[in-house]
């Protein structure tokens, strides 16, 4: 029974699409400032993402990291770059270049009047072995990631301020 559930993933990985667009929305009840700040603190980001060992800055405009490489414990590193930014309202970065063969855009757009946060990805997993990951774990895994981790950091630092 087991040869036949992962034979069956193998068949369903190799005949997926490599292409993935999808969206996620959730309220949150925190300044677009806030919000934003939360997502550009890539310095802190091997803090509260386990699986990055550490973040190189590869460049900034202004105060800003504008590119960066992060590398993974288990030896991948994926660079990565913002190409459009609109303060408190818009961020948008892709994958410069990945280890790992799942490459990409990602949007976070902030809708202030109904204090929605839309996270997109269009993405590409482009190797057989992360098709077959993405078939087990859902395509949506890296959007749900992101999501949560928005919302456990903001939520420590509004516990931290109190």
């Amino acid at each position: 029974m087991l040869a036949f559930v992962l034979i069956a993933n193998l068949i369903v990985a190799y005949t997926s699409d490599e292409d993935f667009k999808g969206e996620v929305s959730f309220e949150l009840a925190y300044s677009a400032a806030s919000i934003f700040s939360e997502i550009q603190d890539l310095e802190n980001k091997p803090e509260y993402r386990t699986e990055i060992d550490s973040i190189i800055v590869l460049s900034k405009k202004d105060s800003l990291i504008s590119s960066w490489k992060e590398v993974h414990k288990n030896d991948h590193q994926e660079s990565f770059e913002y190409t459009a930014y609109i303060p408190d309202s818009l961020l948008v970065f892709k994958t410069i270049e990945s280890s790992r063969g799942l490459k990409g855009e990602w949007t976070y757009r902030f809708d202030k009047a109904t204090s929605t946060m839309f996270i997109q990805e269009t993405s590409t997993a482009d190797t057989f072995f992360y098709k077959w990951v993405y078939t087990i774990i859902g395509r949506d895994a890296v959007l749900n990631k992101l999501r949560e981790t928005l919302i456990n950091q903001l939520g420590k630092k509004s516990k931290e301020t109190f």
